[in-house]
C-alpha cells in the first residue's frame, strides 16, 4: 500500500531518474508498482494543487462533492496497492526552492493537502540534496527558463538575508509527516548511488532493471546564457522564457563553457559550512536514513 513519493529536489539528475522510470515501467509493473511518466504525473499534480478545485468552491458552482470529484491524483494512487510518483514541482517550483528565505517555504502545505488526502495511506519520502552554493545557482538558471524575472544581484540578497536549509526543510516536513519515513541522499553522491536508489525505489534488483542506450537529461544552462537572460527580464513573462531559449540557443551548454557561479568565495564558505551542518543533523534526525556510497544504505 506504500506511495514512493521522490520530490526531487530540482537540479539533482530528477530527470534522468525519470526517465530510467520510465524506461522500466513494464518490469516495474510487473514487480507490483505503478509508476507514471512525468507527462502524466505532472498534470495531476498540478490539478490537485489549484485551488479552483476546493470542494467549497465546486459547491458554490453548483457541483455536488462526492466520490466523483476526488481528486485525479488520488484517485490514481488509491488504485494501486504500490505507486511509485515522481515530481521535483509536488513541493513548490524551481523559483520557489530559492525565491524566499526558506528552502521551498510551501512544502509543508503541500503535504499536509496530500496526507489529508490520503489519511490511511503509508508514505515514503525520497528526496536529493546537493550543496547549496551549486543548488541555488542551477536552480535560478531553470527558473529563468519559466519566465522568472529575478536578477543576478537580488538572487545574491535573497541568499545572504536567508536561511536555505536542508534540515530546516526536513523537519517542516516531518512535522506534517511525521509516520513517514525519509530516504536523503546527496547529489555529489548519486553517480555511485544510482543503482541501488533505482533498485530499492522500483522494488527491482539491479539486474533487472534496463538503461537505454543514451538518456535525456536536462543540463543546467550555462553562465553566459543566464548573464544575457538578466538583460531582458524587464519583458512580460512568456517572452521572458522565449528570450531565455534564445539564449540557450545562442551560448550552449558545453564541456567548455562555464558553469553559472554568482558567489564571493565568503558567500561559498558558508554555504558550504552549512551544507556540512545540514548534513550532520540531518543524520540524527528520526525515521530517516541517509545513502552512504561506501555500504548503499
Amino acid at each position: 500500500m506504500t506511495l514512493e513519493l521522490h520530490l526531487g529536489a530540482h537540479k539533482t539528475a530528477t530527470t534522468y531518474l525519470q526517465n530510467i522510470l520510465t524506461y522500466n515501467r513494464p518490469q516495474i509493473a510487473l514487480a507490483g508498482s505503478m509508476y507514471w511518466p512525468l507527462l502524466d504525473a505532472r498534470p495531476m499534480v498540478e490539478a490537485f494543487f489549484d485551488h479552483r478545485s476546493h470542494p467549497l468552491l465546486l459547491a458554490a458552482k453548483g457541483i455536488r462533492s462526492g466520490k466523483s470529484h476526488k481528486p485525479r491524483l488520488v484517485r490514481a494512487i488509491e488504485s494501486y496497492e504500490r505507486a511509485i510518483l515522481s515530481e521535483e514541482n509536488f513541493i513548490g517550483s524551481s523559483h520557489e526552492s530559492f525565491g524566499g528565505k526558506l528552502l521551498y517555504p510551501n512544502a509543508s502545505f503541500r503535504l499536509a493537502k496530500l496526507r489529508r488526502a490520503l489519511p490511511e495511506r503509508p508514505i515514503r519520502i525520497w528526496l536529493c540534496i546537493r550543496n547549496q552554493a551549486h543548488f541555488l545557482a542551477s536552480a535560478y538558471a531553470e527558473s529563468l527558463r519559466h519566465g522568472n524575472a529575478t536578477s543576478i544581484e537580488d538572487l545574491r540578497q535573497l541568499v545572504q538575508s536567508g536561511k536555505h536549509s536542508w534540515y530546516e526543510l526536513i523537519q517542516r516536513m516531518q512535522k506534517i509527516m511525521s509516520d513517514t519515513d525519509f530516504v536523503i541522499w546527496r547529489y555529489e553522491d548519486f553517480r555511485t548511488l544510482q543503482y541501488t536508489i533505482l533498485a530499492e525505489l522500483t522494488g527491482l534488483s539491479a539486474g533487472r532493471l534496463q538503461f537505454p542506450q543514451t538518456i535525456d537529461s536536462r543540463p543546467s544552462a550555462s553562465a553566459e546564457a543566464v548573464f544575457a537572460q538578466n538583460q531582458r527580464l524587464t519583458l512580460n513573462p512568456q517572452f521572458r522564457a522565449f528570450e531565455m531559449l534564445k539564449n540557450e540557443a545562442i551560448y550552449p551548454k558545453s564541456r567548455f563553457s562555464e558553469a553559472f557561479a554568482p558567489w564571493s568565495e565568503e558567500t561559498v564558505r558558508e554555504l558550504n559550512g552549512r551544507y556540512d551542518g545540514d548534513l550532520a543533523a540531518i543524520a540524527e534526525l528520526p525515521h530517516t536514513r541517509i545513502l552512504n556510497p561506501m555500504v548503499g544504505d
